[in-house]
């Protein structure tokens, strides 16, 4: 037992050290903890800047253990989530924003040097399994380099770059990230087999700068693009995996959740693009075999103000009438610190339990309205969001499991 509250699992550790006051050198270093392995060399050489170089490999790392269920754990920890979010309905936040005005501590990115070399042939979850992970960090002179490199079983990979210029006063961040294809189970199910799990592309292209996490948000240009093609989703999952606001969220967009273990969908795209912390919704849908759900909006990083509006609609053919939408209408509106839900057809919006006139639908509403259509949007969104995410979400044939 490696620590108190972790399982019990077979440890060895197996190595040559160097000791002295200028430097700690492992070198050849062997653990086996479990089924998992790690090898490879460390050597640290004090000074001013640290140099710090890492080369280990691997060809299991397996973390089921540590994710196994434990019932008793589980429901204590969802008890203790909902006494905490029903102690906090009655208070203001800690701050007004998410991203803090604090400056960023990065003297230590300063005073060290740092060259990490990390491959795992396979790195195993519950419910995920990742392949030919491969990750370089270089650190010198404040300039933070990262490249990071995975892949999934059905052909799915991913490539991360993030460069960090911490030398001068003013930070600045750019990060490329590029998933294609990626099998990612996280709302599939534990017996999920790889056919009904969603396809995942996503496209990160973001440049932004600043003194703190507050004033690089709002210098963030650059855009978000997320879709996932054909799959399932276990609905209860989403609100164990998503936590409360995005489960009633869910709910409130699909009216079958609680009734069906699983839903069925055909595409989900969700692209954004940010000018100078100002991001604009370019396309949002999730159509499934049953309802269509097309949204759009604005995400205000300056303000860290958020309204993203929804219309939900039957699919024809599905069995299911307009009248069983009791909220064809949701907005997910407020801040990034104070989200809610709300907003009914007849334009209430409900916050905490109280109903607010709202006039009417907003314009937005009424755009939302008019591109609802019970015919297939997938295609049309992705165009939407742009040639390069259409390009990479590759057209696949619906399935539908049995499930």
């Amino acid at each position: 037992e490696l620590q108190a509250g972790m399982p019990e699992i077979p440890f060895t550790l197996k190595t040559t050290a160097l000791m002295s006051p200028e430097k700690l050198v492992l070198d050849p270093l062997a653990t086996t903890f479990g089924e998992s392995d790690l090898n490879g060399q460390v050597n640290v050489v004090n000074g001013t800047p640290a140099e710090v170089d890492v080369n280990l490999q691997s060809q299991l790392i397996d973390m089921t253990p540590l994710y196994e269920k434990n019932l008793e754990r589980e429901e204590a920890a969802i008890e203790a989530r909902e006494a905490e979010q029903a102690a906090g309905d009655d208070q203001e936040p800690e701050s007004e924003y998410v991203f803090t005005e604090d400056p960023f501590a990065l003297d230590g990115l300063r005073e060290q040097d740092l060259d990490v070399d990390l491959r795992i042939a396979r790195l195993v979850r519950d419910t995920l399994e990742l392949l030919d992970i491969q990750t370089v960090v270089d650190l010198h002179g404040g300039k933070l380099d990262v490249d990071h490199r995975m892949a999934t079983a059905g052909s799915g990979e991913s490539e991360s770059k993030i460069l960090l210029d911490a030398a001068g006063p003013q930070p600045t961040l750019d990060m490329e990230t590029d998933f294609r294809g990626l099998k990612l189970n996280v709302s599939s199910g534990e017996d999920a087999d790889i056919s009904v799990i969603p396809s995942t592309n996503l496209t990160v292209d973001i440049e932004a700068s600043g003194p703190s996490p507050r004033a690089m948000a709002s210098s963030t240009n650059g855009r978000v693009v997320l879709t996932q093609g054909p799959g399932r989703v276990e609905n209860e999952l989403v609100g164990r995996v998503s936590g409360d606001l995005f489960s009633q969220l869910f709910g409130a967009l699909n009216p079958m959740a609680k009734e069906e273990e699983y839903s069925n969908w055909e595409c989900s795209v969700f692209g954004i693009e940010f000018v100078d912390g100002d991001g604009e919704i370019k396309g949002l849908l999730l159509q499934g075999e049953k309802l269509q759900v097309v949204g759009g909006g604005t995400i205000d990083l300056n303000t860290e103000e958020l309204r993203i509006e929804f219309n939900t609609k039957p699919r024809e053919g599905a069995g299911l009438s307009a009248d069983m939408f009791v909220t064809p209408f949701v907005e997910l509106a407020g801040t990034l610190a104070s989200p809610g839900v709300g907003l009914n057809k007849k334009g209430v919006l409900l916050s905490g339990g109280a109903a607010i006139m709202t006039g009417g639908l907003s314009f937005l509403y009424q755009g939302l309205a008019d591109r609802a259509s019970s015919g297939d949007l997938c295609e049309k969104t992705l165009a939407e969001v742009g040639a390069s995410a259409a390009g990479a979400q590759e057209a696949e044939p619906a399935e539908t499991p049995d499930e």
